[in-house]
């Protein structure tokens, strides 16, 4: 159940009754969702990577990156491939070298 603090949400939107309205009705659509839940205790992330995949038949489909950044993701490095890659999108946007696809 997606539960929340009014008086933060308040404080950060103000009290405009339709933004509140929105966020209700945004929060009322997340908790009657229903979510396939599959738990799985210290596996290694390769192996949930390919039981996501495996599983993931009917939501959107993964790119290459997208499971290329999946399996190499380290946290303990603090290494993100997609971070890195925004990064260098960002850097390369300014000379139009955006070109290059992931």
């Amino acid at each position: 159940m997606l539960e929340g603090n009014l008086k933060l949400i308040v404080d950060k939107y103000g009290n405009d009754d339709r933004k509140l309205v929105l966020i209700s009705e945004y929060k009322d659509s997340i908790n009657r969702y229903t979510f396939s839940v599959i738990e799985i205790q210290d596996a290694p992330l390769d192996i949930a990577t390919e039981i996501f995949t495996r599983i993931n038949t009917s939501g959107k489909s993964l790119s290459v990156f997208e499971i290329m950044c999946a399996k190499t993701y380290d946290e303990n490095r603090e290494f993100d491939l997609y971070e890195k890659r925004k990064k260098q999108l960002d850097k390369w946007e300014g000379v139009n070298y955006n070109t290059v696809s992931h």
